[in-house]
């Protein structure tokens, strides 16, 4: 609450510290007599009360007029549920809205004009229609910004004194700024537009006070306006701008308020009263769902605060997400299921709140502090779900073949099985998810068509996750396989592809029999291989994309003859491999690129690889793979170790740079983590670096190589990777390696003794080998001085 509290102090300077009243400024829109009739303008100003809009979202809140019902009767049913129609006249007849309006009012000639300018800037601005100039010019205006802070200061303390014209001039000036917001024109100056005007953290306030306010709650118009004030900050959160500005200090801590004070705020906002159509709940919802995925791609610094509050300080905010997404709601107006397909029906109010659930708890793509606190988030839900008879996931499971619910179900129990092993227990003897998870693969569950593959893709991921938790294959695998070879040669997206690969080589690892077929296959991880890949989710315990391809590749060796690998050093599909590992490990190929890299000895720190694309374990199956290939096509593979600038000799030279293995070993440091990576890696480079000592091959080659390997540095790496990287047990391989680079090219020498000379660590390494009882690696020392 210490963050609603700031803005207590008055509604009035609530806006950015300015005074309520002010001489009015100049005029930047064209004179009345050059618009429509004034009437015409102020029915429209004032059936802004009525849910109209020019945003979408807004539009979204009115259904089609029914036949012989007049719409305006319509809306004030809808907006005032219990008021009964409008007021008649003597002749039975409703009203006009501006006569009653005015008349009731009382408003003087210059707010009518107010008002009618109002009303044609929400039109100019409408998104549909705009022109970038409208809103840019705008925002450059200070006469405009110094009027909406007057309408917004001014309408804000009507509103709460329970004015009905105050909700008018409130429900419009929010209308224009939702507009502008949308428009996504310039990020600098939307930025500065909503820093003056202390958006959104002056609308929260505002919220706030109407929720305190018993004069206000009793208006028929309130849910309306806390509507919109939630409209506008939820397209504040949603924008791509705030994302770009968040960068600065100043920013990072402006969003961090706007996020405490609404996770503060949306208790109150849940437990408010609802209309028949549940607006005020439905926003909410979509407000919270839309902050967390923004802030899963913000600083971590902020996100990691605010799922850690969430999961510390409001869970029984996550219970009553929980509870709303396994309640029988009902649907939104305008949803009735009658003559309307799965594709075409608007979702119930329990939608909302699984969406909103899954977004809180849902696994970000980012390996950061954020995802290790939505993993909290997670665990608190999972565990919630297993509480007593585990009625609550029933309840969930039982949802999941439903349109609309799918992939957020998915999403929930995804990242919830990734915290909570008894989950995963759980869920690997529950034969409804067994039987649902088969019916999405095979599209037999009717969902909206645009989450139908990402629910796919979720489904194979956490039959992936179970089987690699479990340490077993699912029951019916024989049906498994055959729907994920069928995804895999079928379907044009990659991370789907990439899902059923991995699962595959999940259940092949637990002794599942699998015959693939090369001419399927190939195609397959070629095009994989080229097209770009976006992930809906990441892959299970820290797996990369790229990690289902290379098995399949290495599978098809294993199983084939010596045919399938005949030319295959030298074809298309084995150059994109390099190339593609060289990408995720930020490899320059060129010789401008290798050239700026820094010597082996600096401590430059380097650029994390794509772990989402290539894990640590993707890593080893990329050097196993390749080992296979050198070991049966060793005479198509070593002149390609000649060039010193290719794509195979950059890639090896930065997988021994201790830049890549220092970020291995950090990938490994936590308790799921293998501490065996590292050496494991350095080892399979160097069998690879070994194959031409172990070949007899023709002088001018290896000397060729011999150059290449020098011109890259892998000697001084060999040296610093022995001294800094390796517990001394695996040093023997990089050190016997040394030794034959030595007696191969006394070139090396100098290079070594260099490195030698510039490090204390080298140094101590070289004395504890020296004094050490391994005999092996005592001989090879002695050899190198």
């Amino acid at each position: 609450q210490g963050q609603l509290k700031a803005g207590d102090a008055s509604v009035k300077d609530s806006v950015n510290g300015h005074p309520t009243h002010r001489p009015r400024a100049a005029s930047w829109k064209a004179a009345p007599e050059e618009r429509e009739p004034l009437a015409a303008s102020n029915e429209k100003s004032l059936c802004l009360l009525q849910g109209k809009s020019s945003i979408g979202e807004w539009e979204f809140e009115e259904s089609p007029p029914n036949p012989g019902q007049h719409s305006i009767s319509r809306d004030y049913e809808w907006e005032f549920p219990g008021a009964g129609s409008p007021p008649q006249t003597a002749s039975g007849r409703a009203e006009p809205w501006h006569r009653q309006s005015v008349e009731a009012m009382d408003l003087e000639s210059e707010e009518l004009e107010s008002d009618e300018e109002w009303q044609h800037l929400i039109e100019d601005t409408e998104p549909s229609a705009m022109q970038l100039s409208v809103p840019l010019s705008l925002l450059r205006d200070p006469a405009f910004q110094h009027r909406v802070q007057d309408r917004l200061a001014d309408s804000a303390q009507q509103v709460l004194e329970g004015m009905l014209e105050g909700a008018s001039h409130l429900r419009s000036v929010l209308r224009v700024m939702g507009n502008l917001l949308s428009s996504q024109c310039d990020a600098e100056l939307l930025d500065h537009f909503c820093r003056e005007l202390n958006v959104p953290l002056s609308l929260l306030c505002l919220a706030k006070h109407i929720l305190e306010s018993g004069v206000t709650k009793q208006q028929p118009w309130c849910v309306a306006v806390l509507t919109d004030l939630l409209m506008v900050t939820k397209v504040y959160f949603g924008s791509e701008w705030s994302l770009e500005e968040s960068g600065q200090k100043d920013s990072l801590q402006d969003i961090q308020k706007s996020a405490d004070c609404f996770l503060a705020l949306l208790p109150e906002l849940l437990a408010a009263p609802v209309n028949s159509e549940m607006r005020l709940c439905q926003q909410s919802l979509l407000c919270f769902t839309q902050l967390c995925k923004s802030l899963d791609a913000t600083d971590p610094s902020i996100s990691a605060h605010f799922y850690t509050r969430l999961q510390e300080e409001h869970q029984p905010l996550l219970d009553r997400l929980l509870q709303g997404s396994i309640s029988e709601q009902p649907a939104l107006r305008g949803s009735s299921a009658e003559g309307k397909s799965a594709h075409d029906q608007s979702p119930c109010v329990a939608d909302l709140f699984l969406a909103a659930l899954a977004a809180a708890c849902s696994i970000p793509l980012e390996r950061n502090s954020c995802r290790e606190a939505k993993q909290q988030v997670a665990r608190a839900v999972a565990e919630k779900l297993m509480e007593g008879e585990s009625q609550q996931l029933a309840r969930l499971l039982g949802r999941l073949e439903h349109p609309g619910c799918s992939l957020n179900i998915l999403k929930i129990l995804y990242a919830g099985c990734h915290a909570c092993p008894n989950l995963c227990q759980h869920l690997g003897r529950s034969q409804p998810l067994r039987s649902s998870l088969m019916q999405l693969l095979k599209g037999e569950v009717p969902v909206v068509e645009v989450t139908q593959e990402a629910a796919c893709e979720a489904s194979l991921y956490l039959l992936a996750l179970l089987t690699l938790q479990l340490q077993a294959a699912p029951p019916r695998h024989e049906e498994v396989v055959t729907l994920a070879v069928d995804l895999i040669t079928q379907s044009p997206v990659v991370s789907l592809v990439g899902a059923a690969a991995f699962l595959l080589a999940q259940l092949s690892q637990h002794g599942v029999a699998l015959e693939l077929k090369r001419e399927k296959i190939l195609p397959v991880v070629t095009n994989a291989l080229t097209v770009p890949a976006e992930l809906q989710l990441p892959l299970p315990m820290g797996a990369g994309l790229y990690d289902g391809f290379f098995f399949l590749l290495l599978k098809l060796l294993e199983q084939e003859d010596v045919v399938l690998e005949q030319g295959f050093a030298s074809s298309e599909l084995w150059s994109l491999v390099w190339h593609c590992v060289a990408v995720v490990l930020h490899v320059g190929t060129n010789r401008a690129a290798l050239e700026g890299d820094p010597p082996p000895g600096a401590d430059h720190p380097m650029a994390e690889p794509d772990w989402n694309l290539l894990s640590p374990q993707g890593t080893l199956l990329f050097l196993r793979l390749v080992l296979s290939v050198f070991t049966r096509e060793s005479h198509q593979c070593l002149p390609q170790l000649t060039q010193s600038h290719g794509v195979l000799m950059v890639t090896l030279k930065r997988l021994l740079s201790p830049g890549f293995l220092a970020c291995l070993a950090q990938m490994q440091a936590g308790k799921d983590g293998d501490p065996e990576v590292v050496p494991d890696v350095v080892i399979q480079v160097c069998q690879l670096l070994s194959f031409p000592f172990a070949l007899d091959v023709d002088k001018d080659t290896l000397a060729l190589i011999m150059e290449a390997v020098r011109d890259t540095q892998i000697p001084a790496q060999l040296l610093q990777v022995c001294a800094s990287h390796l517990p001394f047990s695996f040093t023997e391989l990089p050190m016997g390696l040394l030794c034959q680079l030595v007696v191969s090219d006394t070139q090396v020498i100098d290079q070594v003794v260099r490195e030698a000379a510039a490090s204390e660590h080298i140094v101590a390494f070289l004395k504890s080998v020296l004094f050490s009882d391994n005999v092996i690696l005592t001989s090879d020392l002695l050899s190198l001085l």
